[in-house]
């Protein structure tokens, strides 16, 4: 559950020097829990639903000296919707990905992605297995990681 998730995060984060958040953790859940299942009626029914814990949001909030990555999927405004998520969410990084054309991305072996530093320009990849997106963006992490290193 996104309750799990959260929990397992935060019991965690203090000894990390990274953190990617690649989960999709949904920002909703049930309000109550059925104790059985629900049974199919004649009628619609109406679940109420209540916002679960932003984990990024915390994790940003303890940001500290860790290197803090998350994802923005956008069907529109891709750059300026990303920026807005780093900023209020105190990431060093957001991937950018446009998610207009489903095909194109779900269910693909490529994607094309956008890596939105918090100091600096976009850097605009181009179409790539998703193995080499997640290769260049492990190597960005890591050459700024030891940029800090360094600086220290």
């Amino acid at each position: 559950t996104a309750k799990e998730m959260f929990e397992a995060v935060m019991s965690r984060i203090d000894n990390a020097q990274v953190f990617i958040s690649a989960a999709a953790v949904a920002d909703y859940t049930p309000t109550k829990r059925s104790p059985q299942k629900i049974k199919k009626k004649n009628e619609n029914i109406t679940i109420e639903m209540c916002r679960t814990e932003d984990i990024l949001k915390r994790v940003g909030d303890k940001k500290g000296d860790r290197i803090i990555v998350g994802f923005a999927a956008e069907t529109e405004n891709l750059i300026e919707n990303a920026e807005k998520k780093l900023m209020e969410k105190n990431l060093d990084l957001i991937v950018g990905n446009d998610i207009s054309k489903p095909k194109e991305v779900f269910g693909s072996d490529t994607n094309k992605i956008i890596l939105i530093p918090r100091k600096g320009q976009p850097i605009d990849l181009p179409k790539m297995s998703k193995r080499e997106a997640a290769d260049a963006l492990l190597d960005y992490i890591a050459a700024n990681l030891l940029k800090r290193r360094r600086q220290k």
